[in-house]
C-alpha cells in the first residue's frame, strides 16, 4: 500500500478498498478471522468496510490484510517489544516524588570514588556505560531495574551493573466469563493474578470512498494552521501534497498563516517541476507569494533540505560541557547535519535577485541582517555580483551583508555610491584611501535610537508608527521608553497621545516609569529603593 493509505488510516481511521463485483464464497469467514486479529489490537471493522472486504479477490485480500495488520501494529505499538524500566512492572513505586528526589540528588551530587550521597556507603558506584551516571547498588538494587535508574537509558552489554535475573512468574489478567455465562477458570498455581483489567478502548475502521477528497481536506487543514508544523505534520503534508497537487500553487489559499509552511510547499513544487516546461511559470507564481526577503530565504533553505524556520545548530565546546570527564571514553560523538545549499537553476536565481531588487537595497539589506549566516550561504549560489547592472539593489544588499570592499569605478562600486546617494539616512558609504568603497546599513531600530538620543521624540514616534507590530530592542531599555511618556518629555515637544503607536502607548509602559518619577534632561531619575518600596 502507498503512504497515502497509511496516512488516511492513521489520521481519519478510514481505509479505501478497491473491490468490485461479487466476492469469493468464503469472504465472510475470512473477514471474521481478520476482525478477530484486529480486535486483539483494539480495532474493529465498520459495517460498510466489512461488506467491502468480503468482496476482495483471493489474490488481493491476503496482501491487503497483511498491510492493515502491520499498519495497526505500528499505530498501537504492537510491533515493538515492551521492556519496562522496573522489572516488576506494573508494580512500580507509589511515591513517585521520593523517587524523583533520589534520582535528582544522585544526578547532581554523586562524585566518583566518594561515598553515596543517599546512604553514605563507601564506593557509591562506578559510572554506567554509556550514560556515565553513578548508581549505588544499595540505593538502586540492580535486580529491580532493566536500564539506568537515573535516566532510563539502555546499558551496554559490557556493563556489569545489571545481572542476569529470573524474570519471575508472568502476571496474567483473569479470563473473562465465557459466552455461555460460565465463570472464568481459576488461575494456575504460582501465578499472581492482577485485578480486573479495564475495558480495552476500541477504534472502528471505516470505509473511505473518496481518498483524494479526504487527502485534500487534510492538506488544507494542515496548511491553515497558524503555527509552524512539527516534524510528523511536515512529513504528512508532503505526502498529501504529492498525492493531490505536487506541481502547482493554485490550490493554496490567498493567505497562508505560517510562513514556514508556505516555504515548504513552494520548495516541494520547485522540485516536482524541475526540468519541465512549467518550471518558469511556477517560479513566477512563487515570486508572487513572497512578501519579504526572509520568505525567499525560507524557500531556498527548504529547497536545500533545511529547516524553513532558519534555525541553525549552535556550535558547543564539548570539552567545557558539565560532566564531560565522566563520559565513557568510547562513546560516539553526536553530530548535527549542516544544510548544504543546492545548486539553484538559472530561472530561480534570476527570480530571487529580481525580487530582492524590487524590495530595494535598504529593505533587503535590513532583512538579510536578521539571518546573516543563511544569506551568506545562499549568496554563494545566487552570484549577486555577476549582473550588477540588472539587479543593483540586490548587489548592494549583499555588499552590505558581506562587508565587501570594491573599486569605486567598478560596476558594484557605482551601484553602492548611487544607492548611498539616494538613501543617505539608511546606507552609510565608507571610503578608503585606495579608492575602494564599502556600504553599511542602518536599521530601523538604529534610526529610532538615534532620534531618541537627539531628543526628537516626535520623529521617534513617527518611526515607531511605521512598523507598529515590530518589537525594537531599544524599547526594552527604560531610558528611551520613558521619553515617549506623554506626561514627560513628550509634552515639552507637543506630542499628543494619539501620535504614539498603539503598541507603545503610555498604558503599555512599565509601571515604575509612570509613577511620577522625576525627569532630568529627558531621563528618569529612579528613586532609592527603600524597605517596603513597591
Amino acid at each position: 500500500m502507498d503512504a497515502l493509505a497509511v496516512l488516511l488510516l492513521r489520521r481519519t481511521g478510514k481505509v479505501a478498498v478497491a473491490a468490485h463485483g461479487a466476492g469469493p464464497a468464503d469472504g465472510a469467514a475470512w473477514v471474521a478471522a481478520l476482525e478477530a486479529d484486529l480486535a486483539e489490537r483494539g480495532w474493529l471493522l465498520s459495517a460498510d468496510l466489512r461488506a467491502a472486504a468480503t468482496r476482495l479477490h483471493s489474490s488481493v485480500r491476503v496482501r491487503w490484510a497483511d498491510w492493515l495488520l502491520a499498519t495497526v501494529d505500528e499505530l498501537v505499538g504492537a510491533d515493538r517489544s515492551m521492556l519496562p524500566l522496573y522489572r516488576a512492572f506494573p508494580d512500580t513505586p507509589h511515591d513517585v516524588d521520593a523517587v524523583y528526589v533520589r534520582r535528582l540528588l544522585t544526578y547532581l551530587f554523586a562524585v566518583p570514588d566518594a561515598p553515596c550521597v543517599l546512604c553514605g556507603r563507601e564506593q557509591g558506584g562506578a559510572p554506567l556505560d554509556p550514560c556515565g551516571h553513578l548508581v549505588c547498588p544499595g540505593c538502586f538494587p540492580p535486580e529491580r531495574f532493566s536500564a539506568c535508574p537515573i535516566c532510563g537509558r539502555r546499558l551496554s552489554v559490557d556493563c556489569t551493573y545489571l545481572p542476569v535475573v529470573d524474570p519471575g512468574p508472568v502476571r496474567r489478567p483473569p479470563r473473562r466469563a465465557g459466552g455461555d455465562g460460565s465463570a472464568a477458570p481459576a488461575a494456575d498455581q504460582g501465578t499472581s493474578i492482577a485485578g480486573e483489567a479495564p475495558p480495552l478502548p476500541m477504534r472502528v475502521a471505516g470505509l473511505e470512498t473518496d481518498a483524494m477528497g479526504a487527502a485534500a481536506a487534510l492538506r488544507d487543514e494542515l496548511v491553515a494552521r497558524p503555527g509552524a508544523l512539527g516534524e510528523s505534520d511536515r512529513a504528512d503534508l508532503k505526502v498529501l501534497v504529492a498525492a493531490t497537487a505536487p506541481a502547482g500553487l493554485d490550490w493554496l489559499p490567498e493567505v497562508v498563516p505560517a510562513r514556514e509552511t508556505l516555504a515548504l510547499i513552494i520548495a516541494w513544487a520547485l522540485h516536482a517541476t524541475a526540468l519541465s516546461a512549467g518550471y518558469p511559470e511556477l517560479v513566477s507564481a512563487a515570486r508572487l507569494r513572497w512578501q519579504t526577503a526572509t520568505d525567499v530565504a525560507r524557500t531556498l533553505w527548504a529547497y536545500s533540505g533545511g529547516d524553513p524556520g532558519l534555525i541553525l545548530p549552535r556550535a558547543v565546546d564539548e570539552s567545557r560541557a558539565p560532566g564531560t570527564a565522566w563520559r565513557p571514553a568510547g562513546e560516539p560523538a553526536v553530530t548535527v547535519p549542516v544544510t548544504r545549499v543546492r545548486a539553484l537553476p538559472r530561472p530561480l536565481r534570476r527570480a530571487v535577485l529580481g525580487y530582492l531588487d524590487s524590495c530595494g537595497a535598504v529593505a533587503a539589506a535590513e532583512d538579510m541582517r536578521r539571518h546573516p549566516t543563511v544569506w551568506k550561504r545562499l549568496g554563494e549560489r545566487l552570484h549577486p555580483y555577476e549582473r550588477v547592472a540588472a539587479h543593483p539593489g540586490a548587489a548592494v544588499a549583499f555588499a552590505a551583508l558581506r562587508g565587501s570592499r570594491t573599486a569605486r569605478t567598478g560596476a558594484l562600486g557605482r551601484a553602492i555610491v548611487a544607492a548611498c546617494t539616494r538613501h543617505p539616512r539608511h546606507l552609510i558609504l565608507t571610503e578608503y584611501p585606495d579608492d575602494t568603497v564599502a556600504v553599511r546599513v542602518r536599521t530601523h531600530a538604529c534610526l529610532v535610537e538615534q532620534a531618541l538620543s537627539d531628543g526628537d521624540v516626535t520623529g521617534a514616534a513617527q518611526l515607531l508608527g511605521q512598523r507598529p507590530g515590530e518589537r525594537h530592542p531599544v524599547l526594552l531599555r527604560p531610558e528611551p521608553v520613558a521619553r515617549l511618556d506623554p506626561r514627560g518629555a513628550g509634552n515639552e515637544v507637543g506630542l499628543d497621545r494619539a501620535d504614539l503607536p498603539g503598541a507603545h502607548r503610555r498604558e503599555r509602559l512599565p509601571g515604575w516609569i509612570l509613577r511620577g518619577h522625576r525627569m532630568h534632561s529627558g531621563l528618569p531619575v529612579l528613586p532609592r529603593l527603600r524597605r517596603g518600596h513597591p
